[in-house]
Protein backbone atom coordinates (compact mmCIF):
# COMPACT_ATOMS: atom_id res chain seq x y z
CA UNK A 1 0.00 0.00 0.00
CA UNK A 2 1.32 3.15 -0.80
CA UNK A 3 0.15 6.49 1.06
CA UNK A 4 0.47 9.74 -0.89
CA UNK A 5 0.78 13.23 0.40
CA UNK A 6 -2.79 13.98 -0.38
CA UNK A 7 -4.40 11.00 1.63
CA UNK A 8 -5.15 8.84 -0.73
CA UNK A 9 -4.26 4.99 -0.84
CA UNK A 10 -2.90 3.41 -3.85
CA UNK A 11 -2.56 -0.63 -4.01
CA UNK A 12 -0.44 -2.21 -6.04
CA UNK A 13 -2.46 -4.51 -8.62
CA UNK A 14 -1.61 -8.30 -7.33
CA UNK A 15 -4.44 -10.21 -9.76
CA UNK A 16 -4.68 -11.23 -12.44
CA UNK A 17 -6.56 -9.50 -15.24
CA UNK A 18 -9.75 -11.28 -16.67
CA UNK A 19 -10.30 -12.01 -20.43
CA UNK A 20 -12.36 -8.35 -20.92
CA UNK A 21 -9.73 -6.53 -19.04
CA UNK A 22 -6.97 -8.40 -21.14
CA UNK A 23 -8.45 -6.95 -24.13
CA UNK A 24 -8.57 -3.77 -23.45
CA UNK A 25 -5.12 -3.40 -21.36
CA UNK A 26 -1.53 -5.01 -23.11
CA UNK A 27 1.47 -5.42 -20.72
CA UNK A 28 4.70 -3.36 -21.52
CA UNK A 29 6.91 -5.57 -21.66
CA UNK A 30 10.65 -4.83 -19.36
CA UNK A 31 13.35 -4.32 -21.16
CA UNK A 32 15.66 -7.91 -21.51
CA UNK A 33 18.35 -6.62 -18.66
CA UNK A 34 15.35 -5.81 -16.28
CA UNK A 35 14.63 -7.70 -12.93
CA UNK A 36 11.55 -8.63 -14.01
CA UNK A 37 10.84 -9.23 -9.81
CA UNK A 38 11.22 -6.00 -9.07
CA UNK A 39 9.94 -4.16 -11.72
CA UNK A 40 6.25 -2.96 -11.36
CA UNK A 41 3.45 -3.96 -14.16
CA UNK A 42 2.61 -1.49 -16.84
CA UNK A 43 -0.25 -0.93 -19.61
CA UNK A 44 -1.05 0.13 -22.46
CA UNK A 45 -4.66 1.59 -23.02
CA UNK A 46 -5.81 1.51 -26.69
CA UNK A 47 -6.00 5.18 -26.84
CA UNK A 48 -1.92 5.12 -25.51
CA UNK A 49 -1.59 2.37 -28.65
CA UNK A 50 -2.93 4.99 -31.17
CA UNK A 51 -0.88 7.45 -29.70
CA UNK A 52 2.29 5.45 -30.16
CA UNK A 53 1.30 5.34 -33.23
CA UNK A 54 0.49 8.79 -34.43
CA UNK A 55 4.21 9.35 -32.41
CA UNK A 56 6.02 6.72 -34.59
CA UNK A 57 4.18 8.68 -38.01
CA UNK A 58 5.51 11.90 -36.86
CA UNK A 59 8.64 10.92 -35.92
CA UNK A 60 9.93 8.65 -38.99
CA UNK A 61 8.15 10.99 -42.12
CA UNK A 62 9.92 9.59 -44.57
CA UNK A 63 8.46 5.97 -44.00
CA UNK A 64 6.49 6.13 -46.83
CA UNK A 65 9.11 7.06 -49.20
CA UNK A 66 10.53 3.49 -47.92
CA UNK A 67 13.26 5.45 -45.61
CA UNK A 68 12.11 3.97 -42.54
CA UNK A 69 13.38 0.66 -41.20
CA UNK A 70 11.72 -1.37 -38.10
CA UNK A 71 15.29 -1.33 -36.14
CA UNK A 72 15.36 2.20 -35.71
CA UNK A 73 11.51 2.89 -34.37
CA UNK A 74 10.44 5.44 -31.44
CA UNK A 75 8.10 3.79 -29.06
CA UNK A 76 5.48 6.43 -27.13
CA UNK A 77 6.95 7.45 -23.97
CA UNK A 78 6.75 4.78 -21.58
CA UNK A 79 6.68 2.24 -23.39
CA UNK A 80 10.01 -0.31 -24.32
CA UNK A 81 11.28 -0.40 -27.84
CA UNK A 82 10.44 -3.43 -29.46
CA UNK A 83 13.94 -3.54 -32.04
CA UNK A 84 17.12 -5.36 -31.24
CA UNK A 85 20.48 -3.91 -32.13
CA UNK A 86 19.02 -0.63 -32.53
CA UNK A 87 22.58 0.76 -31.56
CA UNK A 88 23.84 -1.35 -34.46
CA UNK A 89 22.08 0.38 -37.00
CA UNK A 90 24.27 2.93 -39.36
CA UNK A 91 22.78 6.50 -39.88
CA UNK A 92 23.70 7.85 -43.34
CA UNK A 93 25.05 11.49 -43.03
CA UNK A 94 21.87 12.77 -44.67
CA UNK A 95 19.18 11.54 -41.72
CA UNK A 96 22.11 13.02 -39.31
CA UNK A 97 21.75 16.01 -40.74
CA UNK A 98 18.32 16.30 -41.09
CA UNK A 99 17.50 15.11 -37.28
CA UNK A 100 20.36 17.75 -36.50
CA UNK A 101 18.42 20.42 -38.17
CA UNK A 102 15.22 19.19 -36.79
CA UNK A 103 16.25 19.18 -33.02
CA UNK A 104 14.05 20.93 -30.68
CA UNK A 105 15.60 24.27 -29.45
CA UNK A 106 15.38 24.06 -25.74
CA UNK A 107 16.75 27.44 -25.07
CA UNK A 108 14.31 29.16 -23.14
CA UNK A 109 14.21 32.81 -24.99
CA UNK A 110 14.00 31.08 -28.56
CA UNK A 111 10.84 29.16 -26.79
CA UNK A 112 9.35 32.22 -25.57
CA UNK A 113 10.38 34.16 -28.72
CA UNK A 114 8.40 31.76 -31.12
CA UNK A 115 5.25 31.92 -28.26
CA UNK A 116 5.02 35.66 -29.66
CA UNK A 117 2.88 37.78 -30.15
CA UNK A 118 0.84 35.97 -27.50
CA UNK A 119 3.86 34.64 -25.08
CA UNK A 120 1.84 31.95 -24.23
CA UNK A 121 3.28 28.38 -23.45
CA UNK A 122 2.84 24.69 -22.17
CA UNK A 123 4.94 23.12 -19.35
CA UNK A 124 7.06 20.41 -20.33
CA UNK A 125 6.19 16.53 -19.77
CA UNK A 126 8.64 14.22 -18.85
CA UNK A 127 8.62 11.35 -20.63
CA UNK A 128 7.86 12.86 -23.93
CA UNK A 129 10.02 12.84 -26.71
CA UNK A 130 11.79 16.48 -27.40
CA UNK A 131 10.25 17.12 -30.35
CA UNK A 132 6.88 17.84 -28.15
CA UNK A 133 9.13 19.96 -25.80
CA UNK A 134 10.27 22.93 -25.88
CA UNK A 135 10.20 24.36 -29.54
CA UNK A 136 10.23 22.17 -32.84
CA UNK A 137 9.35 23.19 -36.19
CA UNK A 138 6.56 20.52 -36.21
CA UNK A 139 4.84 21.40 -33.09
CA UNK A 140 2.57 24.51 -33.09
CA UNK A 141 3.06 25.61 -29.03
CA UNK A 142 6.06 25.41 -26.85
CA UNK A 143 6.52 24.68 -23.58
CA UNK A 144 8.83 25.32 -20.48
CA UNK A 145 9.97 23.76 -17.37
CA UNK A 146 10.21 25.88 -14.34
CA UNK A 147 14.04 25.86 -13.79
CA UNK A 148 13.71 27.44 -17.54
CA UNK A 149 11.78 30.50 -16.27
CA UNK A 150 13.90 31.09 -13.81
CA UNK A 151 17.36 30.57 -15.52
CA UNK A 152 19.81 33.71 -16.38
CA UNK A 153 18.69 33.06 -19.88
CA UNK A 154 16.06 35.61 -18.95
CA UNK A 155 17.79 37.61 -17.23
CA UNK A 156 20.01 38.54 -13.65
CA UNK A 157 17.25 37.91 -11.28
CA UNK A 158 17.55 40.66 -8.12
CA UNK A 159 14.52 39.37 -6.40
CA UNK A 160 10.92 37.24 -6.95
CA UNK A 161 7.48 37.42 -5.02
CA UNK A 162 5.77 34.20 -5.75
CA UNK A 163 1.77 33.93 -5.87
CA UNK A 164 0.19 30.38 -5.26
CA UNK A 165 -2.00 27.86 -4.04
CA UNK A 166 0.20 24.55 -2.85
CA UNK A 167 4.06 25.95 -2.13
CA UNK A 168 7.10 23.34 -1.34
CA UNK A 169 9.42 25.31 -0.51
CA UNK A 170 12.35 23.58 -0.33
CA UNK A 171 11.64 22.22 -4.15
CA UNK A 172 11.16 25.97 -5.28
CA UNK A 173 14.62 27.01 -3.98
CA UNK A 174 15.91 24.05 -5.48
CA UNK A 175 14.45 25.52 -9.01
CA UNK A 176 16.59 28.70 -8.68
CA UNK A 177 19.75 29.00 -9.90
CA UNK A 178 22.20 27.78 -6.98
CA UNK A 179 23.94 31.69 -7.19
CA UNK A 180 20.16 32.74 -6.88
CA UNK A 181 18.78 31.22 -3.79
CA UNK A 182 19.98 34.12 -1.50
CA UNK A 183 17.87 36.54 -3.58
CA UNK A 184 15.13 38.36 -1.92
CA UNK A 185 11.80 35.74 -1.89
CA UNK A 186 8.43 36.60 -1.18
CA UNK A 187 6.04 33.52 -0.86
CA UNK A 188 2.13 34.28 -1.09
CA UNK A 189 -0.02 31.79 -0.06
CA UNK A 190 -2.82 31.05 2.30
CA UNK A 191 -2.79 29.70 5.69
CA UNK A 192 -2.33 25.90 5.33
CA UNK A 193 -1.17 25.35 1.21
CA UNK A 194 2.41 25.99 2.19
CA UNK A 195 5.32 23.13 3.31
CA UNK A 196 8.31 24.07 4.45
CA UNK A 197 9.59 20.84 5.64
CA UNK A 198 13.29 20.22 5.50
CA UNK A 199 13.85 23.90 4.46
CA UNK A 200 16.41 25.42 7.59
CA UNK A 201 14.73 29.22 7.68
CA UNK A 202 18.42 29.74 9.35
CA UNK A 203 19.69 29.56 6.13
CA UNK A 204 17.03 31.01 3.77
CA UNK A 205 16.69 34.58 6.20
CA UNK A 206 15.84 35.81 2.48
CA UNK A 207 12.98 34.07 2.26
CA UNK A 208 9.54 35.87 3.43
CA UNK A 209 6.08 34.72 3.62
CA UNK A 210 3.15 36.43 3.28
CA UNK A 211 0.18 34.25 4.42
CA UNK A 212 -3.71 35.35 2.88
CA UNK A 213 -6.45 36.01 5.02
CA UNK A 214 -8.85 34.17 3.44
CA UNK A 215 -13.05 34.12 4.14
CA UNK A 216 -14.70 30.22 5.10
CA UNK A 217 -14.00 27.80 2.23
CA UNK A 218 -11.89 30.02 0.17
CA UNK A 219 -8.31 29.78 -1.32
CA UNK A 220 -5.51 31.88 -2.55
CA UNK A 221 -5.59 29.92 -5.97
CA UNK A 222 -4.06 32.53 -7.76
CA UNK A 223 -0.77 31.42 -9.69
CA UNK A 224 1.66 34.46 -10.61
CA UNK A 225 5.41 35.51 -10.52
CA UNK A 226 6.89 38.60 -10.17
CA UNK A 227 10.50 38.88 -11.49
CA UNK A 228 12.75 41.65 -10.85
CA UNK A 229 15.69 41.66 -12.87
CA UNK A 230 18.80 43.81 -13.55
CA UNK A 231 17.12 44.75 -16.44
CA UNK A 232 13.77 45.23 -15.84
CA UNK A 233 10.38 43.64 -14.82
CA UNK A 234 8.42 40.34 -15.80
CA UNK A 235 5.16 39.17 -14.85
CA UNK A 236 4.23 35.47 -15.36
CA UNK A 237 0.79 34.10 -14.75
CA UNK A 238 0.45 30.27 -15.27
CA UNK A 239 -1.80 27.48 -13.64
CA UNK A 240 1.10 25.63 -11.49
CA UNK A 241 1.48 24.88 -8.19
CA UNK A 242 4.61 25.19 -6.67
CA UNK A 243 5.47 21.78 -6.34
CA UNK A 244 7.20 18.97 -7.87
CA UNK A 245 4.24 17.17 -9.50
CA UNK A 246 3.16 19.71 -10.97
CA UNK A 247 5.42 20.73 -13.71
CA UNK A 248 5.90 16.74 -14.37
CA UNK A 249 3.60 14.94 -16.40
CA UNK A 250 0.55 17.22 -16.09
CA UNK A 251 -0.54 19.67 -18.91
CA UNK A 252 -0.35 23.21 -17.84
CA UNK A 253 -0.40 26.65 -19.09
CA UNK A 254 2.07 29.71 -18.35
CA UNK A 255 1.64 32.88 -20.19
CA UNK A 256 5.13 34.73 -19.80
CA UNK A 257 5.30 38.72 -20.20
CA UNK A 258 7.34 40.91 -22.34
CA UNK A 259 10.85 42.36 -19.81
CA UNK A 260 9.19 45.45 -18.71
CA UNK A 261 11.69 48.63 -18.32
CA UNK A 262 11.82 51.85 -16.37
CA UNK A 263 9.32 53.94 -17.18
CA UNK A 264 10.55 57.14 -19.30
CA UNK A 265 9.22 60.41 -18.59
CA UNK A 266 7.58 60.30 -22.35
CA UNK A 267 5.42 56.93 -20.76
CA UNK A 268 4.36 58.11 -17.52
CA UNK A 269 0.86 59.26 -18.65
CA UNK A 270 0.31 56.51 -21.24
CA UNK A 271 -2.78 54.53 -20.41
CA UNK A 272 -5.17 52.27 -22.28
CA UNK A 273 -8.77 50.97 -21.11
CA UNK A 274 -8.66 48.19 -19.84
CA UNK A 275 -5.01 48.92 -18.62
CA UNK A 276 -2.17 45.89 -17.34
CA UNK A 277 -0.11 47.93 -15.26
CA UNK A 278 -3.50 49.38 -13.25
CA UNK A 279 -4.89 46.17 -13.00
CA UNK A 280 -2.33 44.81 -11.71
CA UNK A 281 -1.73 47.20 -9.51
CA UNK A 282 -5.48 47.00 -8.23
CA UNK A 283 -5.27 43.46 -7.77
CA UNK A 284 -1.99 43.61 -5.28
CA UNK A 285 -3.90 46.63 -3.62
CA UNK A 286 -6.94 44.00 -2.71
CA UNK A 287 -4.74 41.76 -0.47
CA UNK A 288 -5.25 43.10 2.84
CA UNK A 289 -2.25 42.52 4.23
CA UNK A 290 -0.52 44.41 0.98
CA UNK A 291 1.71 46.53 2.72
CA UNK A 292 4.52 43.61 2.55
CA UNK A 293 3.34 44.32 -1.02
CA UNK A 294 4.11 47.76 -1.60
CA UNK A 295 7.58 46.97 -2.52
CA UNK A 296 6.49 45.40 -5.59
CA UNK A 297 3.46 47.75 -6.07
CA UNK A 298 6.05 50.63 -6.07
CA UNK A 299 8.33 48.68 -8.32
CA UNK A 300 5.19 48.04 -11.42
CA UNK A 301 4.56 51.63 -10.93
CA UNK A 302 8.55 52.81 -11.99
CA UNK A 303 7.68 50.18 -15.36
CA UNK A 304 6.36 50.53 -18.24
CA UNK A 305 3.86 47.62 -18.50
CA UNK A 306 1.97 49.11 -22.16
CA UNK A 307 3.86 46.08 -24.30
CA UNK A 308 1.59 43.78 -22.07
CA UNK A 309 -1.80 43.06 -24.88
CA UNK A 310 -3.41 40.40 -22.74
CA UNK A 311 -6.24 41.87 -19.86
CA UNK A 312 -6.19 40.72 -16.41
CA UNK A 313 -9.39 38.63 -15.06
CA UNK A 314 -8.74 38.54 -11.27
CA UNK A 315 -11.37 37.30 -9.05
CA UNK A 316 -10.71 38.78 -5.12
CA UNK A 317 -12.59 38.01 -1.99
CA UNK A 318 -15.47 39.87 -0.53
CA UNK A 319 -19.01 41.38 -1.48
CA UNK A 320 -18.75 43.21 -4.73
CA UNK A 321 -21.31 46.17 -5.59
CA UNK A 322 -21.60 49.50 -6.70
CA UNK A 323 -18.32 50.85 -8.83
CA UNK A 324 -16.64 47.25 -7.96
CA UNK A 325 -19.49 45.65 -8.95
CA UNK A 326 -18.00 44.15 -12.52
CA UNK A 327 -13.94 44.41 -11.35
CA UNK A 328 -14.02 40.76 -10.65
CA UNK A 329 -15.05 37.61 -11.11
CA UNK A 330 -16.96 36.68 -14.02
CA UNK A 331 -18.90 40.33 -14.31
CA UNK A 332 -14.96 40.87 -14.84
CA UNK A 333 -15.14 38.88 -17.58
CA UNK A 334 -18.49 40.49 -19.12
CA UNK A 335 -17.56 43.86 -19.34
CA UNK A 336 -14.60 42.95 -21.26
CA UNK A 337 -16.26 40.88 -23.70
CA UNK A 338 -19.02 43.19 -24.19
CA UNK A 339 -16.24 45.91 -25.28
CA UNK A 340 -14.53 43.81 -27.56
CA UNK A 341 -16.26 41.05 -28.47
CA UNK A 342 -18.31 41.05 -32.15
CA UNK A 343 -21.68 39.12 -32.83
CA UNK A 344 -20.60 35.81 -32.23
CA UNK A 345 -24.50 34.18 -32.77
CA UNK A 346 -24.88 30.48 -31.51
CA UNK A 347 -20.44 30.20 -30.82
CA UNK A 348 -20.18 27.56 -28.35
CA UNK A 349 -18.45 28.90 -25.01
CA UNK A 350 -16.21 25.91 -24.41
CA UNK A 351 -14.65 25.53 -20.44
CA UNK A 352 -11.95 23.39 -19.77
CA UNK A 353 -10.83 22.94 -16.12
CA UNK A 354 -9.25 20.53 -13.70
CA UNK A 355 -11.72 20.76 -10.29
CA UNK A 356 -15.85 21.26 -9.91
CA UNK A 357 -17.74 23.43 -7.29
CA UNK A 358 -21.44 23.25 -5.80
CA UNK A 359 -23.46 24.09 -8.88
CA UNK A 360 -26.78 23.89 -7.34
CA UNK A 361 -29.45 20.77 -8.23
CA UNK A 362 -30.57 23.03 -11.49
CA UNK A 363 -28.38 24.23 -14.21
CA UNK A 364 -30.23 27.05 -14.77
CA UNK A 365 -29.21 28.93 -11.54
CA UNK A 366 -25.81 29.70 -11.84
CA UNK A 367 -24.06 27.61 -14.93
CA UNK A 368 -26.41 28.59 -17.04
CA UNK A 369 -27.72 31.57 -15.83
CA UNK A 370 -25.77 34.17 -14.77
CA UNK A 371 -22.10 32.62 -15.57
CA UNK A 372 -22.95 31.60 -19.01
CA UNK A 373 -24.68 34.94 -19.63
CA UNK A 374 -21.13 36.65 -18.95
CA UNK A 375 -19.11 34.29 -20.93
CA UNK A 376 -21.61 35.02 -23.75
CA UNK A 377 -21.36 38.51 -24.07
CA UNK A 378 -20.35 40.72 -26.90
CA UNK A 379 -20.96 44.19 -28.52
CA UNK A 380 -24.81 44.68 -27.85
CA UNK A 381 -26.65 44.77 -30.78
CA UNK A 382 -27.71 48.01 -32.03
CA UNK A 383 -31.44 48.37 -33.70
CA UNK A 384 -32.66 52.03 -33.72
CA UNK A 385 -31.95 53.22 -30.52
CA UNK A 386 -32.77 50.04 -28.95
CA UNK A 387 -29.91 48.15 -27.76
CA UNK A 388 -30.01 44.11 -26.91
CA UNK A 389 -28.07 41.93 -24.76
CA UNK A 390 -26.50 38.80 -26.32
CA UNK A 391 -28.59 35.53 -25.88
CA UNK A 392 -27.18 32.75 -23.94
CA UNK A 393 -24.32 30.52 -26.37
CA UNK A 394 -23.96 26.62 -26.42
CA UNK A 395 -22.21 25.35 -23.63
CA UNK A 396 -19.56 22.75 -23.92
CA UNK A 397 -17.60 21.36 -20.86
CA UNK A 398 -14.07 19.48 -20.72
CA UNK A 399 -13.41 17.35 -18.04
CA UNK A 400 -11.40 14.21 -17.30
CA UNK A 401 -13.03 11.12 -17.71
CA UNK A 402 -11.88 8.28 -14.61
CA UNK A 403 -10.31 6.37 -17.82
CA UNK A 404 -8.17 9.80 -18.85
CA UNK A 405 -6.89 9.54 -15.42
CA UNK A 406 -6.39 5.95 -15.56
CA UNK A 407 -4.19 5.61 -18.33
CA UNK A 408 -2.64 8.80 -18.10
CA UNK A 409 1.53 9.21 -17.38
CA UNK A 410 1.23 9.89 -13.62
CA UNK A 411 -1.83 6.82 -13.62
CA UNK A 412 -4.50 7.27 -10.73
CA UNK A 413 -2.16 9.43 -8.05
CA UNK A 414 -3.03 12.26 -11.14
CA UNK A 415 -6.62 12.15 -9.48
CA UNK A 416 -5.38 13.86 -6.75
CA UNK A 417 -4.98 17.67 -8.50
CA UNK A 418 -8.86 16.86 -9.86
CA UNK A 419 -10.86 17.53 -7.17
CA UNK A 420 -14.73 16.63 -7.35
CA UNK A 421 -16.55 15.03 -4.49
CA UNK A 422 -19.45 12.50 -4.52
CA UNK A 423 -21.19 14.37 -1.98
CA UNK A 424 -21.34 16.90 -4.87
CA UNK A 425 -21.33 15.51 -7.96
CA UNK A 426 -24.44 13.36 -7.38
CA UNK A 427 -26.67 16.58 -6.60
CA UNK A 428 -25.48 18.16 -10.21
CA UNK A 429 -26.22 15.08 -12.26
CA UNK A 430 -27.19 16.97 -14.56
CA UNK A 431 -23.38 18.70 -15.25
CA UNK A 432 -22.49 15.21 -17.10
CA UNK A 433 -24.98 16.45 -19.95
CA UNK A 434 -22.66 19.11 -20.57
CA UNK A 435 -19.31 16.99 -20.73
CA UNK A 436 -16.30 16.11 -23.01
CA UNK A 437 -13.28 14.28 -22.95
CA UNK A 438 -9.77 15.78 -22.65
CA UNK A 439 -7.95 14.79 -26.11
CA UNK A 440 -4.75 16.45 -26.90
CA UNK A 441 -3.56 14.44 -29.67
CA UNK A 442 -1.93 17.37 -31.39
CA UNK A 443 0.36 18.92 -28.58
CA UNK A 444 0.62 14.63 -27.44
CA UNK A 445 -0.90 15.17 -24.13
CA UNK A 446 -3.60 13.31 -23.86
CA UNK A 447 -2.25 11.64 -21.14
CA UNK A 448 -0.27 14.44 -19.84
CA UNK A 449 -3.04 15.33 -16.79
CA UNK A 450 -4.90 18.30 -17.04
CA UNK A 451 -3.90 21.22 -14.93
CA UNK A 452 -4.63 23.77 -17.01
CA UNK A 453 -7.76 25.48 -17.09
CA UNK A 454 -8.76 27.67 -20.34
CA UNK A 455 -11.90 29.01 -21.36
CA UNK A 456 -12.49 30.13 -24.94
CA UNK A 457 -15.24 30.64 -28.09
CA UNK A 458 -14.71 29.01 -31.07
CA UNK A 459 -17.00 28.78 -33.99
CA UNK A 460 -18.91 25.64 -35.18
CA UNK A 461 -16.25 24.43 -37.19
CA UNK A 462 -13.32 25.12 -34.69
CA UNK A 463 -11.62 27.50 -37.18
CA UNK A 464 -11.83 30.63 -35.09
CA UNK A 465 -11.86 31.72 -31.73
CA UNK A 466 -13.53 35.08 -30.71
CA UNK A 467 -11.18 35.21 -27.41
CA UNK A 468 -9.46 32.91 -24.82
CA UNK A 469 -8.91 33.23 -21.24
CA UNK A 470 -5.93 31.26 -19.83
CA UNK A 471 -6.45 31.42 -15.54
CA UNK A 472 -6.32 29.80 -12.28
CA UNK A 473 -9.90 29.47 -11.84
CA UNK A 474 -11.98 26.09 -11.93
CA UNK A 475 -15.81 25.81 -12.45
CA UNK A 476 -16.93 26.99 -9.34
CA UNK A 477 -18.74 29.71 -7.45
CA UNK A 478 -16.10 30.66 -5.09
CA UNK A 479 -14.16 31.35 -8.26
CA UNK A 480 -16.08 33.25 -10.14
CA UNK A 481 -18.37 34.87 -7.69
CA UNK A 482 -22.21 34.59 -7.65
CA UNK A 483 -24.65 36.93 -7.43
CA UNK A 484 -26.98 38.25 -4.75
CA UNK A 485 -29.40 40.74 -3.48
CA UNK A 486 -31.18 40.94 -7.09
CA UNK A 487 -27.88 41.61 -8.64
CA UNK A 488 -26.78 43.99 -6.90
CA UNK A 489 -23.77 42.64 -5.51
CA UNK A 490 -21.28 39.93 -6.62
CA UNK A 491 -19.79 37.08 -3.51
CA UNK A 492 -16.59 35.77 -4.70
CA UNK A 493 -14.35 33.59 -1.61
CA UNK A 494 -10.94 32.83 -3.46
CA UNK A 495 -7.95 34.65 -5.12
CA UNK A 496 -7.56 33.87 -9.07
CA UNK A 497 -6.48 35.47 -11.94
CA UNK A 498 -6.16 34.64 -15.33
CA UNK A 499 -5.37 36.30 -18.83
CA UNK A 500 -7.37 36.82 -21.70
CA UNK A 501 -6.49 37.24 -25.10
CA UNK A 502 -8.32 39.04 -27.87
CA UNK A 503 -7.46 39.43 -31.21
CA UNK A 504 -8.10 43.34 -31.35
CA UNK A 505 -5.37 43.96 -28.65
CA UNK A 506 -2.97 41.50 -30.90
CA UNK A 507 -3.16 42.44 -34.41
CA UNK A 508 -2.91 46.48 -35.99
CA UNK A 509 -5.73 45.52 -38.31
CA UNK A 510 -9.39 44.48 -37.70
CA UNK A 511 -8.75 40.90 -37.02
CA UNK A 512 -12.21 39.97 -34.82
CA UNK A 513 -10.75 36.26 -34.60
CA UNK A 514 -8.08 34.13 -33.62
CA UNK A 515 -7.55 31.73 -36.55
CA UNK A 516 -7.32 28.12 -35.01
CA UNK A 517 -6.39 26.01 -38.24
CA UNK A 518 -3.10 25.83 -39.86
CA UNK A 519 -1.60 25.67 -43.53
CA UNK A 520 1.56 24.80 -45.41
CA UNK A 521 4.13 27.32 -43.86
CA UNK A 522 1.78 29.26 -41.77
CA UNK A 523 0.96 28.46 -38.17
CA UNK A 524 -2.52 29.31 -35.65
CA UNK A 525 -2.65 32.20 -34.14
CA UNK A 526 -4.04 30.37 -31.33
CA UNK A 527 -3.42 26.95 -30.11
CA UNK A 528 -6.03 25.68 -27.66
CA UNK A 529 -4.66 23.16 -25.11
CA UNK A 530 -7.29 20.19 -26.14
CA UNK A 531 -7.74 18.09 -29.90
CA UNK A 532 -10.99 19.89 -31.90
CA UNK A 533 -13.62 18.83 -32.41
CA UNK A 534 -14.39 17.93 -28.88
CA UNK A 535 -16.06 14.36 -28.22
CA UNK A 536 -18.63 14.49 -25.68
CA UNK A 537 -19.11 11.97 -23.26
CA UNK A 538 -20.09 8.21 -24.14
CA UNK A 539 -22.32 6.23 -22.22
CA UNK A 540 -19.71 4.67 -20.30
CA UNK A 541 -17.36 6.96 -19.44
CA UNK A 542 -17.49 8.76 -15.87
CA UNK A 543 -16.63 11.80 -15.07
CA UNK A 544 -13.54 11.40 -12.62
CA UNK A 545 -14.49 11.92 -8.67
CA UNK A 546 -11.58 11.88 -6.41
CA UNK A 547 -13.24 9.83 -3.26
CA UNK A 548 -14.48 7.36 -5.47
CA UNK A 549 -12.45 3.92 -5.23
CA UNK A 550 -11.34 1.99 -8.48
CA UNK A 551 -10.30 -1.19 -7.87
CA UNK A 552 -11.30 -3.35 -11.09
CA UNK A 553 -9.23 -2.04 -13.71
CA UNK A 554 -5.23 -0.94 -12.52
CA UNK A 555 -3.55 1.90 -14.05
CA UNK A 556 -0.45 1.84 -16.31
CA UNK A 557 1.93 1.75 -13.19
CA UNK A 558 -0.49 -1.54 -12.00
CA UNK A 559 -2.10 0.47 -9.25
CA UNK A 560 -5.60 1.07 -7.88
CA UNK A 561 -7.30 3.99 -6.48
CA UNK A 562 -8.48 3.42 -2.93
CA UNK A 563 -9.63 6.90 -1.00
CA UNK A 564 -8.95 6.56 2.54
Amino acid sequence: MIKSSQGWTISDSSESEDEDNASLLKPIKATSDSNSSNVPRKYASPARIKQKQLLQHTLHRDHNSGNATKSHEKIFPGSQTTSKNTHDIPKSDSQSKRRKADSPSRDPVVVWRESLPLNYVLSTVTGLPDQFNYHHPDTPLGSLDIKDILSVKFGDLLETAQFNYCVNAAWFLEQLPAHKRQIPILLVHGERAADYTGLNRDRYPNLKTCKVELPPFGTHHTKMMLLHYKSGLRVIIHTCNLVAKDWHQKTQGIWISPMFSLVGSADSAVKSKFCFKTDLIDYLKSYKRHGVLQKWIDLIEQHDLSSAKVVLIGSVPGRHKDSSLSKWGHLRLQRVLREYVEDVSNWPVIGQFSSVGSLGSDKDKWLCGEWLRSLSSAKVKKFGSIGTLSSNAPLKLIFPTVENVRTSLEGYPAGASIPYNFSVAKKQIWLENFLHNWKSRYLVRTQASPHIKSYTRVDKDFTKAAWFLLTSSNLSKAAWGTLEKKGSQLAIKSYELGVLFLPQRFYNDDTKTFKLTSSPGVKPELVLPYSTPIIPYAESDEPWIWDIPHKTLPDRHGNMWVPS
